[in-house]
C-alpha cells in the first residue's frame, strides 16, 4: 500500500485549505451581491463578509471582484446543465424532456440570493459576466434541438420550424421564467406547468 509522506500530507492539507478560502470567498460574494447589488459588491466589501483581506482575494482571483462573479456564474451554469442532463436522461419523450430542462433551471432560479444572481440584473454585471453567459444557453438549445429532430424524425413534432428557431424560442421562454422565480420562488411549480403547455403545442395528438 502507497504510503502518504510528512510532505504530502502537508500539501494535501494546503490544498484543501486553499479549495475551502476559494469557496468561501464565492459565498460571500453572492452574499455581498445579494445585500447590496454589484456595483457595491467591492473586493474589500466581499474581503470583510468573508474575514479575509484584500489580498487573499487577488490571490485566488487576480481579476478581482469580475474574476469572483465569473466563476460564481460558471459554477451556477454548470450545475444546471448537470442537473438538466439527470433529468432529462429520465425523460421517454419530447415534452418530458422539455419540461425537465424546465425544471432543472428554475429549480436553480428559486435558490435565495442564487436566482437573482444567475438571471443578470442589471448592465454592469452582465458586462462583466459577458465572456461566461449563454453556456448553459447554449447547452439547453443543443439538447432541445437534439430532442425536436427526433421527435420530427418519429413523426411527432407538429410544427414544421427549424428545430434550432424553436429551441432559441422555448430557451428563452425558460430564462424570463427564471426571472420570475427569483423573485416569486413560490411559482415555481405554475411556471413549469406554462412552459409544459406551451410545448405541448409542438406535439400531434
Amino acid at each position: 500500500m502507497p504510503r502518504t509522506t510528512a510532505a504530502q500530507g502537508t500539501a494535501s492539507l494546503r490544498q484543501r485549505q486553499k479549495a475551502r478560502t476559494r469557496q468561501e470567498l464565492l459565498e460571500a460574494a453572492l452574499d455581498t451581491f445579494s445585500q447590496v447589488g454589484f456595483g457595491l459588491a467591492t473586493v474589500e466589501a466581499i474581503a470583510a463578509r468573508a474575514g479575509a483581506s484584500k489580498g487573499t482575494v487577488y490571490a485566488h482571483f487576480p481579476d478581482g471582484r469580475d474574476g469572483l462573479f465569473r466563476e460564481l456564474y460558471e459554477d451556477l451554469s454548470n450545475r444546471t446543465v448537470e442537473r438538466a442532463q439527470q433529468l432529462r436522461q429520465q425523460a421517454n419523450d419530447l415534452l418530458s424532456q422539455i419540461r425537465a430542462l424546465a425544471q432543472a433551471l428554475l429549480e436553480v432560479s428559486s435558490e435565495p440570493q442564487v436566482g437573482l444572481f444567475f438571471s443578470i440584473q442589471g448592465p454592469a454585471l452582465g458586462q462583466a459576466l459577458e465572456p461566461v453567459t449563454g453556456r448553459a444557453s447554449g447547452a439547453f438549445a443543443a439538447m432541445l434541438t437534439q430532442d425536436l429532430k427526433s421527435a420530427a424524425e418519429l413523426g411527432t413534432l407538429s410544427s414544421t420550424a427549424d428545430p434550432e428557431v424553436i429551441s432559441f424560442i422555448l430557451v428563452g421562454a425558460m430564462r424570463s421564467a427564471g426571472i420570475l422565480v427569483a423573485e416569486r420562488p413560490d411559482r415555481i411549480g405554475e411556471l413549469t406547468d406554462a412552459i409544459a403547455d406551451l410545448a405541448r403545442g409542438l406535439i400531434k395528438a
